[in-house]
């Protein structure tokens, strides 16, 4: 909320100390849902190569089919990509339009996942399973989550340039 803050410094008010306490309260519920759904995520997909359910796999297909695994893996994107519409629309100050901050978020959305796509070619888990142990996927996770809020900041100032410089 800072940095969105510091990119519409000229529309964002000031807030008093009892509104900072419930943004502050609000960005940990947020990161707590975002880890959480994180954490269910990659548990459903653990499950799915689990060898008793690709049996079942086998027998159940419309139940266990790729379309099901897909809206699995597109689950957080959705999330998120809601979840940044509705940040870049509140926390800018200023109330861009709706589909602005929809296009924004969208092409962040987008723009990160050919990242994690560009990163999973470059970065061999199995081998950070050798180095690391348990610690790899913390250590991807994290990078993942650096890339995203870069991205997601980028693109907030994408927002206010074309709001205030009108290209």
């Amino acid at each position: 909320m800072d940095s969105m803050y510091r990119i519409f410094h000229r529309a964002a008010p000031l807030r008093p100390v009892l509104s900072q306490v419930l943004i502050f309260a609000g960005e940990v519920l947020i990161v707590i849902l975002i880890a959480t759904i994180i954490f269910i995520t990659i548990s459903a997909k653990t499950v799915f190569e689990l060898p008793l359910i690709y049996n079942l796999r086998r027998v159940f297909p419309v139940l266990f089919s790729t379309v099901t695994q897909n809206l699995i893996g597109t689950t957080p994107y959705l999330l998120a990509l809601l979840f940044m519409t509705i940040t870049y629309r509140t926390a800018a100050g200023t109330k861009p339009r709706k589909l602005l901050c929809f296009s924004a978020a969208a092409c962040c959305m987008f723009t990160f996942w050919i990242a994690v796509r560009f990163m999973i070619l470059f970065l061999d888990k199995n081998k950070y399973n050798l180095i690391y142990g348990v610690f790899s996927h913390m250590i991807v996770i994290l990078l993942e989550v650096f890339v995203f809020f870069i991205l997601f900041l980028l693109f907030a100032e994408f927002i206010y340039v074309i709001q205030f410089l009108h290209l």
